[in-house]
């Protein structure tokens, strides 16, 4: 038997299974841990929900009156700092928290040049 093809083969597939398990991860993770539910603090009201496979973010200035809704996040961050984000024509909202407090969220918001124009903490209602 050729040695190198075997240990190959063996490093292989030891290898296989990590990255699989590495890819698959990090989503499942997300959606187990993500907060849903409605957020608040003196200005904003945020409402994160999961409807058919999807993430959506509904926040509401409550002095202004202004409202967006928006669907399909993505999931960013690591074990201590959790983050969605959606994109609105250029525009990023993210959510951040910590999975041992889902209780208290980030709502941050990005310009299209990058620039951080909101950054508040939110509570959960009730």
């Amino acid at each position: 038997m050729n040695i190198k093809a075997f240990l190959l083969a063996s490093i292989l597939g030891l290898s296989v299974p990590a990255i699989a398990s590495t890819a698959i991860a990090p989503s499942a993770i997300a959606q187990v841990s993500a907060p849903v539910g409605t957020f608040v603090n003196n200005t904003w009201f945020v409402r994160i929900s999961y409807i058919n496979n999807a993430y959506f973010y509904e926040g509401n200035n409550k002095n202004t009156g202004d409202s967006i809704t928006l669907s399909g996040a993505t999931f960013g961050g690591n074990s201590n700092r959790r983050t969605m984000t959606w994109n609105n024509g250029g525009y990023r909202y993210q959510v951040a928290w910590q999975p041992n407090d889902p209780g208290t969220i980030r709502v941050q918001v990005f310009s299209p040049n990058g620039q951080r124009i909101l950054n508040q903490l939110l509570s959960q209602a009730g």
